[in-house]
């Protein structure tokens, strides 16, 4: 069985809140949250960003804004909405899906080289009938190393799940599509 990995960022920044709670409080406020609904954050929360701006406004008074970013490692989609909804309550709104990887990638990829060659095998063979002759043996193989895997999580699908008043959250993400290119010469009989 295939797992989703869903990679989220969590960005806390002090100028976004009202009343400017310190980054230290929310970031606690934050860790706290994860753990309560089972997130191991020592194993699945990292710092991605840490950034200060300085600003000086026209009357004069100095504003230095802070935010840090975070990823977050969530291993399954009601975990996900826990999350969103956790972060949401303490008053952290920024916050989206990078990306979503699975358990069997390099699995899949693999399967997806195997079924490129074969496909490239058919065709050769389709084309040689048309000139009456046969392919033979493969004498050159490469593997185009232009391959592609594109994975979105559907953030519409996640907003319309947060209205509803259900305990089992099912949030629908796009497919992990892989493409790959093979170039293949075979001998002709």
């Amino acid at each position: 069985m295939s797992i989703a990995f869903f990679y989220v960022q969590i960005q806390i920044s002090e100028k976004d809140s009202k009343s400017k709670i310190s980054i230290n409080e929310s970031e606690k406020a934050m860790i706290t949250a994860l753990k309560d609904i089972g997130i191991n954050v020592d194993k699945d929360l990292s710092v991605n960003d840490l950034s200060s701006n300085f600003q000086k406004h026209v009357l004069g008074k100095p504003d230095i804004n802070v935010s840090k970013d975070y990823v977050l490692t969530v291993h399954n989609t009601n975990t996900l909405f826990k999350v969103f909804t956790s972060l949401e309550s303490i008053g952290i709104s920024n916050s989206r899906i990078l990306k979503v990887e699975s358990s069997k990638i390099i699995e899949y990829r693999n399967e997806v080289k195997v079924r490129a060659i074969q496909a490239a095998k058919e065709k050769a063979s389709m084309l040689a009938t048309a000139i009456n002759q046969t392919i033979g043996r493969a004498i050159f193989i490469q593997e185009n190393n232009q391959w592609q895997t594109s994975s979105r999580a559907s953030n519409t699908m996640f907003e319309n799940s947060i209205s509803e008043d259900s305990s089992e959250q099912n949030i629908d993400y796009e497919k992990i599509t892989i493409d790959y290119s093979i170039l293949a010469r075979f001998e002709l009989k």
